[in-house]
């Protein structure tokens, strides 16, 4: 069963996070988002998806499955390595540069509170 992460950087813009618990092996490592209905989390997550489906290379410049490798453990250094290249999509896709500074802020906030111990 996945717990729900009391703090993550996607909370900041209403998604609710998920991981998978790390003493269950049978499980592969992941992160589940549950976003609300046309929302920017929303939006921002099916454009990139689209994007890397559609162009055989946004999907190499975008790398997502050797930098899930690289980063298998640290969903922040995932995040982060993929900020420029997301950013990029979403513009040329025509999001509103309100929702590009925030998904870039979200993206880029590296400042957590203390430990999720739930």
């Amino acid at each position: 069963m996945c717990r729900r992460l009391a703090w993550s950087r996607s909370n900041l813009t209403g998604r609710e996070a998920f991981e998978a618990p790390r003493d269950d092996p049978p499980l592969p490592p992941h992160h589940l988002y549950v976003c609300p209905q046309g929302s920017v989390a929303l939006r921002n997550h099916l454009a990139l998806r689209d994007d890397v489906r559609a162009h055989p290379a946004s999907a190499r410049a975008y790398g997502g499955r050797s930098l899930a490798r690289a980063h298998r453990h640290d969903i922040d250094a995932y995040v982060t390595g993929k900020t420029d290249f997301a950013l990029a999509t979403l513009r040329a896709a025509g999001f509103r540069r309100e929702d590009l500074e925030l998904i870039e802020w979200v993206n880029r906030s590296l400042t957590r509170p203390p430990a999720d111990t739930g």
